[in-house]
């Protein structure tokens, strides 16, 4: 994203792009075991300050789709995005998020998710947004469901995560008017 973006979420919340300035509170918060169980292995852990600036650069960049820091009263609190996908499925985006954990059961993500979803379908083309949420994230899958995402599928052992293999739950959410649009 080349420029600042910044979206009012209410209650003290924003989406904002990310600040060089909040590497050392990236790197505090994402050095999390309990933070990393919940995410996938690119997410480095031990999470360190360098792969904190190097996350920080390559989203400004570009690189990583559409990214988004969490400010809970302009704090730095977790990050939020959606990658575009490519070729046939170029119409569809995995949305993405994670906060710290002294930021959890505040309702916070369930927040941003909506606004996100929101800001993703006007400033895209994408139609439909899908995640993939490990069996035993059930936080994870009320923030989903709470902002309309629908359970299309379980994958049994479809996920090695912390040497055991759990199953992936993928749900989705569809852009009903632009589907429309599309198909008509």
């Amino acid at each position: 994203m080349n420029t600042r973006i910044e979206i009012a979420c209410g209650n003290g919340i924003t989406l904002e792009t990310l600040k060089a300035a909040d590497a050392e509170t990236i790197a505090q918060l994402a050095n999390n075991r309990a933070l990393w169980l919940n995410l996938r292995d690119r997410m480095p852990h031990p999470y360190t300050l360098a792969d904190a600036v190097w996350f920080i650069e390559t989203a400004l960049k570009g690189d990583l789709g559409i990214v988004f820091g969490i400010y809970v009263d302009q704090k730095f609190a977790g990050v939020a995005g959606v990658v575009p996908q490519t070729d046939i499925h170029r119409l569809s985006g995995e949305i993405g998020y994670w906060l710290g954990e002294p930021y959890w059961g505040r309702g916070i993500a369930t927040t941003v998710v909506r606004y996100l979803i929101q800001y993703t379908f006007v400033h895209t083309d994408l139609i439909r947004l899908f995640a993939g949420i490990f069996a035993y994230n059930k936080p994870s899958m009320r923030v989903l469901e709470k902002n309309g995402f629908v359970l299309d599928l379980i994958q049994r052992a479809a996920v090695y995560k912390n040497g055991k293999i759990v199953d992936e739950y993928r749900y989705s959410l569809i852009h009903e008017e632009k589907l429309a649009a599309l198909s008509a």
